[in-house]
């Protein structure tokens, strides 16, 4: 792909590519932006696809993040506080959605001090 950097490593799933849809990871791992170190996803999606989605193409950005956000955070793959950051969201606004779709919160560690630093800011 023309748009990895040099040294980047390309990670290609075989599975999406049967079905007519590729998703490749080039992870830097040299690279750090605003002192961390960051991981770019591409996600290829059939045209008929995207055509089909009724939204603009930042509308479908913001959309598509906020849901992959949602759902590995109902999977408990993300904690609450990267599952927001993902999803673009504030706290409040995160754990509104939540609540809308029926989707239990789940408290680990890091959930807890996050709820206890948030609490004690105030």
């Amino acid at each position: 792909m023309s748009g990895a950097k040099p040294g980047a490593q390309k990670v290609t799933s075989e599975r999406a590519r049967s079905h007519d849809a590729a998703v490749a990871v080039f992870q830097r791992p040299n690279e750090e932006q605003a002192g961390r170190k960051e991981m770019s996803l591409q996600l290829f999606i059939p045209d008929s696809v995207t055509q089909a989605i009724r939204l603009s193409e930042k509308q479908m950005r913001e959309t598509l993040l906020a849901e992959l956000a949602i759902t590995l955070y109902a999977q408990e793959a993300l904690s609450f506080g990267k599952a927001k950051e993902l999803a673009g969201m504030s706290r409040y606004e995160f754990g509104q959605i939540l609540g809308k779709r029926g989707i239990p919160r789940h408290f680990g560690r890091e959930e807890l001090e996050d709820d206890l630093a948030y609490a004690n800011r105030e």
